[in-house]
């Protein structure tokens, strides 16, 4: 399973650099998801996963390698929408969250949906 694999990279990387979970999760997420994550437990936001990875200095573009295509697919939806905001190309923009919204919003709940979309 992609998140048991992603999870024991984290673990694994943690503790090479001799670092505690309290570092790597401060600022990102609380202590229990952190906790799911490194146990591979965790299916939620993909973009909690890379700010982890990140934090411990594995690069997006590398940690694209170790995830599931559904969530590689979530990713990449986000960063097409990102783009065409950036370009400020307002009709791609709408086709963009139209189509994350059909494909994605499922997964999205509580604050992460107020957080993406504006409103609960």
């Amino acid at each position: 399973m992609e998140t048991e694999y992603i999870g024991n990279m984290i673990a694994y990387e943690r503790n090479r650099r001799g670092l505690t979970a309290e570092v790597v999760h401060r600022g990102i997420c609380e202590q229990s998801v952190y906790s799911r994550i490194e146990n591979g437990n965790y299916t939620g936001d993909i973009h909690l996963v890379m700010a982890v990875l990140g934090r411990l200095g594995i690069s997006g573009s590398k940690a694209g390698k170790y995830l599931c295509r559904d969530e590689y697919d979530e990713m990449q939806a986000r960063f097409n929408v990102l783009e065409y905001i950036r370009s400020a190309d307002l009709e791609k923009i709408e086709i963009a969250i139209k189509e994350y919204s059909k494909k994605f919003r499922k997964k999205l709940i509580g604050k992460r949906e107020e957080e993406f979309y504006g409103f609960p």
